[in-house]
């Protein structure tokens, strides 16, 4: 039978369909709840529904989000597409500019933070040496090593004992001696003026020392001591081996890094950045971020998933991607907390320069990573824009996990009925799943609470709107458009001065 709606309407009764339209105009995904109906006797025509919905989303949200999605069409003459682009061209003017200007890790960044781990692996292998084999090194993880730092990243450490020496890597040894070694670290760290040395996580899963290190700065000739934040722990290679893997990703093309910490920025002015408030940390978004962007390969921007790229792939031969996830016998060992889990530490490593530069030329579609040209679509601007709405209105956080083994040759989403099954998470619509991407069983969001994650999704609906309603007054007055762009970002990233 072929059919066409108004034959379709025809055939069914009016009043159902009516019924099922006005319910649907009614509901805000943002809000979660539905609008009231209007008063009997009122006008039913749309317009009435959509002005209920709209008095709720004021009420509830104090904003009417937009989720008109933002097009833009391959007419280069069109007014509309000129004013959009010219919207999103200041965007990423913007964004790069406060990525170069404050963002941006400069070489003392990284000569200080080696300072630091240069010290404590002389403390270890002199002051501390009966209590750690010799060999012993100190390792730099997290945003001080994998390319998505700031310049006012922690310095987040871990010890990494020779594997060679199997009196010192037993699980009796970490037991009963290691967090006396550390203890003795902790007290080593005191007698070299270490500021604030806590060692009260010594018990913990992951044995842990914070304290703040004391660094020399001058500015503008004066010089000055700036207390820089570190922590050091013992028996944590999956931090250095999820360092690595990021730190490829920060290399293959400079917009993943723009991207990353101007989400940081704004997320942190808005107050959703910190998981002691029930908020997500920033390695949760970064995940978030590069999940969208391995999900949304397009020609400009197409991002390799390195936990899939064929082992075998060289600079020589087409790009590919393999099915499942390659298993190598030596990159398989047990994981070092929870002995029932095989961690499989397998992500494609670029062997030499030639096929770090293949890579990123699958990146950008054949381009060079730095080309001007770049495709419209994939500018930073345009990938913030489809960033926040992705995440306001099109992932289904009811039935999905937010993982970077999603998509691909034969991969659909990661349902989270089935990680409630196979790991305990969590499931329904009033939790957030992000999956770590070598400690599948663990949720890099656990810590978020149905509440925020209703205030993270908002902030993302309120994000996009600013930008949609700012190319949209851009159309209404195209004389204007670029100078009313000009503080976009600034708009996005206002501190939000709720209650803490």
């Amino acid at each position: 039978v072929i059919s066409n709606e108004q034959t379709m309407c025809s055939l069914l009764r009016q009043d159902p369909i009516h019924k099922l339209r006005m319910e649907y105009t009614l509901w805000c995904p943002i809000c979660e709840s539905s609008a009231p109906a209007p008063a009997k006797g009122a006008s039913s025509n749309l317009s009435s529904y959509v002005q209920m919905k709209h008095e709720m989303q004021r009420s509830i949200l104090g904003f009417i989000p937009d989720e008109t999605k933002i097009v833009l069409s391959n007419d280069m003459s069109s007014s509309a597409t000129t004013c959009t682009l010219a919207v999103l061209h200041a965007l990423t003017t913007s964004m790069h500019r406060l990525y170069e200007v404050e963002l941006s890790p400069s070489s003392d960044f990284y000569l200080s933070r080696e300072k630091v781990r240069l010290d404590m692996e002389r403390f270890v292998n002199s002051q501390c040496s009966t209590f750690f084999p010799v060999g012993t090194r100190v390792m730099v993880f997290g945003s001080s090593a994998n390319g998505f730092g700031s310049p006012t990243s922690d310095l987040d450490m871990c010890l990494q004992l020779p594997a060679s020496n199997s009196d010192f890597s037993s699980d009796d040894w970490f037991a009963t001696k290691g967090r006396d070694a550390m203890g003795a670290l902790a007290e080593t760290l005191k007698i070299h003026d270490m500021k604030e040395v806590d060692s009260t996580r010594l018990t913990a899963r992951i044995p842990v020392i914070m304290f703040r290190y004391p660094l020399r700065s001058a500015t503008k000739g004066v010089e000055e001591e700036v207390l820089l934040d570190c922590d050091i722990s013992m028996r944590n290679p999956l931090a250095v081996l999820n360092t690595q893997f990021l730190r490829i990703y920060s290399m293959l093309d400079p917009r993943v890094q723009v991207l990353a910490s101007v989400i940081k920025r704004w997320a942190k002015a808005r107050r959703i950045n910190d998981p002691k408030t029930h908020t997500l940390s920033s390695y949760g978004y970064l995940i978030m971020l590069l999940h969208f962007l391995l999900l949304r390969r397009k020609r400009g921007m197409c991002l390799p998933n390195l936990l899939y790229t064929d082992p075998n792939w060289t600079a020589d031969n087409v790009y590919s991607e393999l099915a499942n996830r390659p298993v190598i016998d030596s990159l398989m060992f047990r994981h070092p907390n929870e002995e029932a889990y095989i961690v499989n530490a397998y992500f494609y490593q670029p062997r030499d320069e030639a096929t770090l530069h293949s890579l990123r030329r699958v990146v950008s579609g054949g381009q060079a990573a730095n080309n001007s040209t770049v495709n419209i679509s994939c500018t930073v601007g345009v990938l913030l824009a489809e960033f926040f709405r992705y995440y306001a209105y099109e992932f289904d956080y009811k039935h999905h996990v937010i993982s970077l083994h999603s998509g691909g040759p034969s991969r659909g989403f990661v349902e989270k009925e089935m990680k409630g099954e196979s790991d305990g998470w969590k499931i329904g619509g009033d939790t957030l799943g992000i999956e770590d991407p070598f400690e599948r069983f663990y949720n890099i969001a656990h810590v978020v609470t149905g509440t925020q994650l209703r205030r993270i999704r908002k902030e993302f609906a309120l994000a996009y709107t600013k930008i949609s309603e700012r190319c949209r007054k851009a159309n209404d007055n195209t004389s204007k458009s670029a100078e009313d762009a000009a503080d976009l970002l600034t708009i996005l990233c206002e501190v939000d001065e709720g209650e803490k």
